[in-house]
């Protein structure tokens, strides 16, 4: 792992409260203010135009020798994205009936030539699912005699304009470099409900990279010590992404982070070396990451991840702050350095806990570097440059 580290060198309980809501707009902010890579080369973009119809969409979702389908609608990374609304679904049925064109969609084409829906899943899904008779007609605005009705009872020429329907399908192609793919998919990312990063990026991903992540998010140490953390909308798997990514960036013995300047950026960069690992080396980041939330549960308790104040310690009391992601970060990857020291001390109590929240109310800097511009190099050396001395202290007795 040490090698790999080298060569990466080069290349709800995480709620939207007020607190957070302020983290993730200012991280935001900084991702836009900080725009000081090179913008991709347009010549390296490949993204071609197929036209397809809808007959032929519903035989590359479906395929009926058992193969695996050409059209992926993965439910593992966008399962909640798809229209819960029948009057939804039932319009965009409406409107292949009227011969109403749709907005275009964008797909990732992958080496075996497999289709990975980036932009348009929502009505392709439902047009599948009309197709497959999983649902009935209402509300239409139009053809309202049709309504109550599946697609197996519709009369003859609605069938026919369905089916014939072309639908205009951008492929971004497999040679397209990772970085590009990142970039152009935010910025076509405005169909339905957009998706976040962790699902742009988990949207190109290997099966043995999202089985990673879903192993990870498995872990009961995981559970634990983040309090049964969801994985809404992958909240829980960009949480661990973070702590792979400074994993493998952070060099403990000279206490030096090799981070880019956007943090957007910087996880996309991570989940492209994940994708590359070897399943021995991803299995070696699971031991690392689980001995690292038996620790946090160990030190930290139920107020593991969560900027705490003296007080709130002192009353005990049953509300909880959300778990601040930086934070998560920083004392997860710190944690898999202290592991003999934590498994020596027999008798493990809240010195650790009080003690960061002591420097947080004392040391105005280091409460900030996880409030306010936590995207940001220099607040990120805070986090960690901090956070380590007084781990240090308590762990190691070094004053």
């Amino acid at each position: 792992m040490n090698q790999n580290r080298d060569e990466f060198l080069e290349k709800p309980l995480l709620e939207m409260d007020e607190e957070d809501s302020e983290e993730v707009e200012v991280e935001a902010d900084s991702y836009i203010e900080d725009n000081s890579e090179k913008p991709f080369d347009p010549e390296k973009i490949r993204v071609d135009v197929k036209p397809i119809s809808v007959g032929q969409m519903v035989t590359m979702l479906n395929d009926e020798n058992n193969r695996v389908p050409q059209i992926n609608l993965d439910p593992d990374f966008q399962r909640r994205q798809i229209w819960n609304e029948r009057k939804r679904k039932s319009l965009l049925i409406e409107s292949l009936m009227l011969r109403i064109p749709l907005p275009v969609f964008y797909v990732y084409e992958d080496e075996e030539s497999r289709w990975h829906v980036v932009d348009g899943l929502q009505r392709m899904s439902t047009i599948n699912d009309f197709i497959k008779g999983k649902f009935y007609l209402s509300d239409l605005q139009y053809l309202k005699h049709l309504n109550g009705k599946k697609f197996d009872k519709l009369d003859q020429k609605y069938v026919n304009r369905i089916e014939t329907t072309t639908l205009t399908i951008n492929v971004i192609d497999a040679t397209t470099p990772p970085q590009v793919k990142y970039d152009i998919f935010r910025r076509i990312n405005t169909g339905g409900i957009p998706l976040n990063a962790q699902e742009i990026r988990n949207s190109t991903a290997s099966n043995k990279t999202r089985n990673f992540f879903k192993e990870l998010t498995g872990l009961e140490s995981f559970k634990k010590a983040t309090g049964s953390m969801p994985d809404l909308r992958m909240q829980a798997q960009e949480l661990i992404l973070r702590f792979v990514a400074f994993y493998l960036n952070y060099d403990y013995k000279n206490n030096d982070i090799k981070y880019k300047k956007s943090m957007d950026n910087f996880l996309d960069k991570a989940y492209e070396s994940i994708n590359k690992l070897s399943n021995q080396e991803l299995q070696e980041i699971v031991k690392k990451f689980d001995s690292a939330m038996i620790n946090a549960d160990l030190l930290f308790g139920r107020y593991a991840f969560r900027r705490t104040t003296l007080e709130e310690l002192e009353s005990n009391s049953s509300s909880l702050r959300s778990i601040n992601k930086s934070l998560f970060t920083c004392i997860s990857v710190l944690l898999t350095y202290y592991e003999n020291e934590i498994r020596k001390n027999t008798i493990i109590d809240n010195e650790l806990l009080r003690k960061i929240a002591f420097e947080m109310q004392k040391n105005s800097s280091y409460e900030e570097a996880f409030s306010k511009g936590t995207g940001d190099y220099g607040r990120i050396k805070i986090q960690f440059n901090e956070t380590k001395k007084i781990f240090d202290e308590v762990l190691l007795n070094v004053k």
